[in-house]
């Protein structure tokens, strides 16, 4: 059973999410040399970074890296050390903006001798959206119209996720800010919530920022990633830049050994292909990595001139795990697991 039902906001014309390299003002979120210390303790140490509108932007990094409390200062929550935040242009604590924006960040609370609806019409009273055509829009959008009138003490750590994104979304905000919204969710429901929210960017020109330490979920559907490891930016470009290897990487299949052979012989006499891996577990038989000083249209041209026959060619694309632990030097640790 999927959780989220689709969306009945008007298409709007696609526009391309990938954003300029620089800073714009007309960036939906313009962060810049933000700081935070709680006594000794430098918790954030001088994010810089923008968000352009109808963008799913990942916020990634393992647990404890700062990411929480940079959403807290985001949504006014939290008075930052030092650094300047805005978010439309404007003060993150402006009327105007606060009524553009929905949240939700950790685990949402609620009633729970409250039914899920009385607890979104309370919310919904604060934004003026207490209508009941509102609530349902709400519920009916993250799966839980059905159990709507239920009590949110009989619901599931999961169904308490959701309901607390359909109180982010109650009052249709232009910003989305997601704290590990994916929590408590099954792998069903995971996807589901993702699902939605590139929905809400391509349909209705939405932009969400989503915070995660789980880096396949931002890697498969995130336009643009910030990665912080102990409250420092180490990285912040679209998910193809970040992805790309400086030198090209291509797995190179031969039709049968003798082929492989011959191609080995022939790649040795030339400085600028270097061979990565040779027919390792991790790749199919006959198959040999290589890596390019030059691009890949001449390591082609050489197939030819040498008259090389070859089964395919596949580009290497790396994970985004390997390119955090690349940065970092460091073992896995808290990456790649749910919190409980």
């Amino acid at each position: 059973m999927a959780y989220f039902r689709p969306i009945n906001y008007p298409i709007e014309p696609e526009v391309s999410v990938s954003p300029p390299p620089v800073s714009s003002p007309d960036d939906v979120i313009q962060i810049v040399e933000l700081k935070k210390r709680y006594g000794r303790k430098m918790v954030v140490c001088g994010l810089t970074f923008s968000v352009p509108p109808r963008t799913l932007f990942g916020f990634l990094g393992p647990n404890g890296a700062g990411k929480s409390t940079t959403l807290y200062m985001l949504l006014g929550l939290v008075r930052p050390t030092d650094g300047t935040m805005r978010l439309f242009g404007q003060s993150v604590h402006a009327r105007e903006v606060k009524k553009r924006v929905g949240s939700m960040i950790e685990t949402p609370a609620f009633y729970g001798y409250l039914t899920g609806r009385k607890n979104l019409e309370l919310l919904g009273r604060l934004t003026g959206t207490a209508e009941r055509r509102h609530i349902d829009e709400a519920l009916d959008t993250v799966g839980l119209l059905s159990r709507g009138d239920d009590k949110v003490s009989t619901y599931s750590d999961g169904m308490r996720q959701r309901l607390g994104v359909a109180q982010a979304l109650l009052h249709k905000p232009d910003l989305l800010i997601l704290d590990e919204p994916t929590n408590g969710l099954d792998p069903e429901g995971n996807r589901d919530l993702w699902l939605l929210l590139r929905r809400l960017v391509a349909e209705r020109g939405l932009t969400a920022l989503v915070s995660s330490h789980l880096l396949s979920e931002v890697e498969e559907y995130c336009d643009r990633v910030c990665v912080i490891d102990q409250g420092r930016q180490v990285a912040c470009d679209t998910v193809e830049n970040l992805l790309r290897y400086e030198s090209p990487l291509l797995d190179v299949t031969f039709p049968d050994d003798t082929a492989r052979t011959l191609a080995l012989r022939c790649f040795g006499r030339h400085d600028w292909i270097r061979v990565v891996a040779d027919e390792t577990g991790a790749l199919p038989p006959r198959t040999v990595r290589v890596e390019l000083r030059r691009e890949p249209v001449e390591f082609s041209r050489l197939l030819r001139q040498n008259v090389l026959d070859v089964e395919a060619i596949v580009p290497v694309r790396r994970t985004l795990k390997e390119f955090f632990l690349s940065l970092t030097s460091k073992g896995e640790g808290n990456w790649g697991r749910r919190s409980s």
